[in-house]
């Protein structure tokens, strides 16, 4: 056999360990999360207890205890070593019904006899560790007997579509790619802390379905169509409601001072000061650009009299002022309207919020423009409208559709 056709089963393995993992993360708790490449293959963290799973993959081999022997002596002297944790073996073999579900002590020790044939030699691997270790182990040590390469990757295609809420070929054509290289990226990061992740982070990461929804229409409608198509996409969800947290998002390469300027007066004006009611929340609006662009976009609203929150980012950011909502006082003679406010609008850098995005209130939903795509942390926006040259009439136009 050449190397280059001995590598085609390790790649598979691979590719059936990152499957399994994709099928895994989707099926944590909302307390758990996972560490990829951590103690073994994967290892799923929940509250008071861990799980660390080591994936193997030998369609043409049958099942024997030495062949455990490698991963087994890997979980035993991290056991020994004090990650007293549940160990898993998910594998498959040929003979998939002659795996068993556990193992006993006897078991593992025949497992971790290793018979030498060039210089004829009995090795006792499981003299390194102690009996109790062993036993305690023993009770530790479960085994999972897992599908066929495809049909684990028709497992991960639905897992995808029921997280993803997509129609039946979402999976393969949109979301398995993107979550295969969020998995891939994750394994190759240097710190453990960097490889953790939980199921609504993941989600998040591998989730382009509306920034492709709204590329894809760009280049076939035209603007005025693109504007109602997004229009109607918006209103069939809750995520406009003025009780929301609404950001736009927006760069100084595709968009000038004045015009940002002049959409920073509309957000704070007719979208919230002039005509809102009691418990509506004001806009957020993220620049990216330098200081200075930002600097005289919040001098454009000072001279306009208009009162925002920008958490004293110039100063020293406070996020507890920054997730502060507004006191404001009810018109007289009106008993639901907003009058006097202490802020109609929240401004933010893009470096700060990408700084402290993580810690600031979950955005609902979030338009952007230009690069600004993957703005924001992951997990943090709701929902995400990507208009890559959408300008200030057509922004305006989206955004006044529903103000109420």
């Amino acid at each position: 056999m050449t190397t280059s056709r001995a590598a085609g089963p390790a790649i598979k393995g691979y590719a059936y360990q990152f499957d399994r993992t994709i099928i895994a993360i989707l099926d944590l708790g909302p307390s758990e999360m996972m560490t990829i490449e951590g103690c073994e293959d994967f290892d799923v963290h929940g509250q008071s207890e861990v799980e660390a799973v080591q994936c193997k993959y030998h369609e043409d081999t049958s099942f024997s205890l030495r062949g455990l022997r490698k991963p087994l002596i890997a979980m035993l002297r991290s056991f020994a070593e004090g990650k007293e944790y549940d160990y898993r073996l998910f594998v498959h073999y040929s003979d998939p019904d002659f795996v068993p579900d556990s193992l006993t002590v006897s078991e593992i020790k025949k497992a971790l006899t290793e018979e030498k044939r060039k210089n004829p030699a009995t090795l006792l691997h499981y003299t390194d560790f102690s009996e109790s270790t062993i036993a305690r182990f023993s009770r530790r040590i479960k085994i999972t007997s897992g599908p066929s390469f495809d049909a684990q990757r028709e497992l991960a295609m639905t897992a995808l579509n029921k997280a993803l809420s997509g129609a039946p070929k979402d999976a393969q054509d949109l979301h398995y790619g993107n979550a295969l290289s969020c998995v891939m990226d994750l394994a190759i990061k240097k710190e453990a802390k960097e490889r953790t992740i939980s199921r609504a982070s993941f989600i998040a990461l591998i989730d382009k379905k509306d920034l492709l929804f709204t590329r894809w229409q760009e280049e076939i409608l035209s603007q005025q169509q693109l504007v109602k198509a997004i229009q109607h996409k918006i209103n069939r969800t809750d995520a406009f409601r003025p009780t929301r947290w609404r950001c736009l998002a927006l760069t100084t390469e595709t968009n000038s001072v004045e015009n940002i300027s002049d959409l920073a007066y509309f957000l704070a004006t007719s979208q919230f000061a002039d005509d809102s009611l009691v418990g509506a929340k004001p806009w957020t609006l993220i620049i990216d650009g330098g200081s200075e662009d930002v600097e005289q976009v919040k001098l454009a609203l000072l001279r306009e009299q208009i009162i925002f929150n920008d958490g004293y980012e110039h100063l020293s950011f406070s996020v507890e002022t920054f997730n502060r909502q507004p006191v404001v006082n009810i018109e007289r003679n009106h008993t639901k309207k907003i009058g006097l406010h202490s802020y109609s609008l929240r401004v933010l850098s893009a470096e700060t919020y990408a700084k402290y995005g993580t810690d600031i209130e979950d955005i609902h939903i979030l338009f952007s423009t230009g690069h600004l795509a993957e703005i924001g942390p992951p997990g943090k926006v709701k929902q995400k409208i990507h208009l890559p040259t959408a300008g200030p009439h057509e922004i305006k136009q989206i955004i006044s559709r529903r103000k109420r």
